[in-house]
């Protein structure tokens, strides 16, 4: 199997601060639902233990793909993992109430990261 490297500078960076970015997306849009979470249950007329599965399913997404992900990664190239996350959680994200496809991308985003900015 080739291995992926860059070797100028400035490739590096780049793939550092986009590798970065996008790992720091995944907690952060967490966050955001997680401080959103009154407005959604009154706009959806929501009880506590409903809103409580919208942060549920995010995490449960996330545990049940950590592995297969990583797997994944090592199979068909962690570039491809990585590009393929990043599509799969921006459609997560633009719909907005899909947390199992947001989880998703998350894990298939952060699993090959950690790899990608070590070569």
């Amino acid at each position: 199997m080739p291995k992926e490297s860059i070797p100028e500078t400035a490739g590096r960076t780049a793939v550092l601060f986009v590798v970065v970015l996008s790992s720091f997306l995944a907690p952060f849009m967490m966050s955001a639902v997680n401080v959103a979470l009154h407005v959604i249950g009154e706009h959806f007329a929501l009880d506590a233990v409903a809103l409580g599965w919208v942060v549920t399913a995010h995490i449960l997404a996330c545990a049940v793909f950590m592995l297969p992900c990583g797997r994944a990664g090592d199979i068909w190239g962690r570039k491809k993992i990585f590009l393929g996350g990043m599509i799969v959680y921006s459609a997560g994200s633009l719909l907005s109430f899909d947390k199992l496809r947001t989880g998703r991308g998350g894990r298939l985003i952060s699993r090959p990261s950690l790899c990608l900015v070590n070569r």
